[in-house]
């Protein structure tokens, strides 16, 4: 009877055995990090990203959306494949007419990598805002409006928000339309200063324009001190 007892349990512990094994532990899919963002404004954002498999790691994507108007696109960057890889994709801040990214756009973004079995990962959504990093922003918001200004007095910056408010409101009042987003209005002291910020033009109209207003995106404003709000 013992002998009999015994078929069944040394199955059992082999099966156990089996179950426990570096073979089978080592069955698992990719994981994936996000390494953080570097804003280097106004020329371009650097994402970074690692990934480790038991199988190499052969696909590697940035999927990014660029707010408000949810653009959505993907950017592969160069990595040799492996078990182990770290990497990152270079998104262009100011190359038209291909790509042009304001001051202040956010962009929400997440990296999806996938390994020689087909398996896949993914990193959590996160976001960024390409800040222009030269100057320490200072903010008034209020009703649908946010002026950004980084020199002269409140007093000035609130004098703004006031006209950014009219002007929001009459622009809905003449599209007979809804801005449901804030506009974000960013006051420059000088021409030098803006000039990094605006869309690249070629040298010779650099030369012989001074822009004092412009619309960036369809959130963002450019200004340069206490101009007319007709660019909103």
């Amino acid at each position: 009877m013992s002998r009999l007892l015994s078929l069944p349990l040394l199955t059992l512990l082999v099966l156990v055995a089996l179950s426990l094994s570096p073979r089978a532990l080592s069955a698992q899919g990719p994981s994936v990090t996000d390494e953080g963002v570097e804003n280097r404004f106004p020329d371009d954002i650097e994402f970074r990203v690692s990934a480790q498999s038991d199988q190499p790691i052969e696909k590697v994507r940035l999927h990014y959306t660029v707010l408000p108007d949810g653009t959505t696109a993907s950017g592969v960057p160069d990595f040799e494949p492996g078990t182990s890889v770290s990497t990152s994709f270079t998104l262009a801040g100011n190359e038209p007419p291909r790509i042009y990214l304001p001051p202040g756009t956010r962009i929400e973004y997440y990296w999806e990598v996938e390994d020689a079995a087909g398996n896949t990962a993914t990193t959590p959504e996160a976001s960024i805002v390409y800040e222009d990093i030269h100057f320490e922003w200072s903010t008034l918001e209020a009703d649908g409006a946010i002026v950004h200004y980084y020199s002269g007095s409140e007093e000035d910056a609130r004098a703004m928000l006031d006209v950014a408010q009219e002007a929001i409101a009459e622009m809905s009042g003449l599209l007979d339309a809804t801005v449901d987003f804030p506009v974000h209005v960013r006051v420059y002291a000088s021409s030098d200063d803006m000039r990094p910020a605006l869309q690249r033009r070629s040298e010779s109209y650099e030369a012989q324009i001074t822009t004092a207003g412009v619309r960036g995106s369809s959130d963002t404003v450019l200004v340069l001190g206490n101009v007319s709000f007709t660019t909103l």
